[in-house]
């Protein structure tokens, strides 16, 4: 089974809703043949202010403002990783906290019911930036966030294009999502479940990273923790800062 007949299977988590330990670089294919941009964290600290960032719409920042307002080309990224679930677990509450800003890739998720573990999601990611919000995986989107007693307010502006950074159609929606930032700082993001095992809170875990296709795990952990790997053929990962990924990797990735 490629990565592509996974997008299908899996549903992504309600705020957007992936890597491989092949290789830990920047771009991981059996045939590498291109190039991409690495990408850091600010690693600013403290709740986000409740603004609009001017070119989150993914076009310019207005006139005086930061050249550093996020956008949907500010970072490209795709990848053939998927994430782990364990089952039977208790789950903390969601109590909220200052989200950095800077890349999370999710790592792995946390379900109150069943027991053992089951093949996840087709990995996903976030970035955060001055009060800004980027998703990627599924119905990738861009917006304006603030954040109090446990709940991230989201407005979305527009569609994103993960792989070329290309802005899609333009949204009015808004969202609240229940989260946490553990003292580990790792990124909770909660939602309601309705599946086999019956109603549910299921907790997606992202960690942040440098970079979204560097410090790959090897291997499936025994315990909860980072599970993102490639459990298909076609394994890859690309990204970028400032412009669009690989074709030619994301081409692989999608069994093309």
């Amino acid at each position: 089974m490629n990565a592509t007949a996974l997008r299908f299977l899996f549903a992504g988590l309600g705020l957007v809703s992936a890597l491989t330990a092949c290789s830990s670089s920047s771009d991981a294919t059996p045939d590498p043949g291109s190039s991409s941009g690495s990408s850091g964290t600010s690693g600013s600290s403290g709740n986000p202010g409740d603004r609009k960032v001017p070119g989150a719409d993914g076009g310019p920042a207005a006139d005086g403002a930061a050249s550093d307002a996020l956008t949907c080309l500010s970072h490209t990224w795709c990848g053939s990783g998927s994430v782990t679930r364990w089952n039977g677990q208790t789950l903390p509450t969601a109590r909220g906290g200052a989200i950095p800003d800077g890349l999370y890739r999710e790592a792995y998720i946390l379900a109150e019911k069943g027991s053992g573990t089951a093949f996840g999601d087709y990995g996903e990611a976030m970035q955060f930036r001055g009060g800004a919000v980027r998703t990627f995986g599924g119905l990738s989107k861009i917006g304006t966030f603030t954040s109090a007693g446990g709940k991230l307010s989201v407005a979305y502006a527009s569609y994103c294009d993960d792989e070329t950074g290309k802005v899609g159609d333009a949204l009015t929606t808004k969202e609240e999502i229940d989260y946490l930032v553990d003292g580990q700082g790792q990124l909770f993001i909660f939602s309601k479940s309705t599946g086999s095992a019956g109603a549910q809170t299921v907790a997606h875990v992202y960690l942040l990273q440098a970079t979204l296709c560097g410090n790959l795990p090897k291997a499936v952990p025994t315990a909860p923790g980072d599970s993102y790997v490639c459990k298909v053929t076609n394994c890859g990962c690309t990204e970028s800062t400032n412009g669009p990924a690989s074709a030619q990797v994301c081409k692989f990735v999608h069994g093309g």
